[in-house]
């Protein structure tokens, strides 16, 4: 099973911060700055038809272009033996052809140089979507163990029906997945994570699908699903 990571904005570019009950956290005020945040240049993606199909049937293939953006995000408080940071990425899919319900698969990751104190860390949440493709959702982060000392939520655009899977959380890193880039115009996903006094480097990966087909003897396109990675370290 693949590693599957989270992804996350921010403050003035999606992540909404509130402060958590008084009993769950030790700080006295949160709000979120933002540290670094780089965005990429437009990324060709595609996706495929079934497993194999006839050359007629090919270009209904779904493709585009993606930006990715990567951001990181400290939590002010009063503590002066703890910070607390959010990772986030953020994936924007233009469809400019093919259908969009065929498969491309996407995955979104981050990784921590610091792994989490007190079990206090968290992700984006799985989500469903059950509103049209062009209406934003915030999804909530929730925590893997132990008690998150903030709470935020991420904005995600996802046709009715489509799921976009939150995998392995750990102190360490996160990560979310979905079999269908052509149906999720924009997710966003967060990590965040109580350390030691000190910016941890986060590491982000996104899978982008780059799907292939070669011809048999019976001029039977048979599809390979390739997929192309981009990391980025802040």
């Amino acid at each position: 099973m693949k590693l599957r990571s989270l992804a996350t904005g921010a403050v003035a570019v999606g992540l909404l911060v509130t402060t958590a009950p008084a009993a769950s956290a030790t700080l006295v005020s949160a709000s979120a700055s933002i540290v670094d945040r780089k965005c990429s240049s437009p990324l060709s993606w595609t996706g495929g038809e079934p497993q194999y199909t006839h050359i007629a049937n090919y270009d209904t293939r779904p493709r585009g272009t993606v930006v990715v953006c990567y951001a990181v995000y400290k939590f002010s408080d009063v503590n002066k033996t703890y910070d607390w940071y959010a990772a986030t990425v953020e994936t924007r899919w233009n469809r400019t052809a093919g259908t969009r319900t065929h498969d491309a698969e996407m995955g979104q990751y981050i990784t921590s140089s610091k792994w989490a104190v007190d079990n206090d860390y968290g992700g984006t949440r799985t989500y469903t979507s059950n509103v049209d493709c062009s209406r934003q959702v915030d999804v909530g982060i929730s925590a893997g163990i132990g008690v998150v000392g903030f709470s935020a939520s991420t904005p995600i655009v996802a046709c009715s029906g489509q799921t976009i899977t939150r995998g392995a959380l750990r102190g360490l890193s996160a990560g979310w997945y979905t079999p269908f880039a052509g149906s999720t115009p924009y997710v966003e996903t967060a990590f965040e994570q109580k350390v030691t006094v000190g910016r941890p480097t986060y590491t982000f990966s996104v899978e982008i699908p780059r799907y292939t087909y070669k011809p048999d003897s019976n001029a039977i396109y048979r599809r390979t699903a390739t997929t192309a990675w981009v990391t980025y370290k802040i």
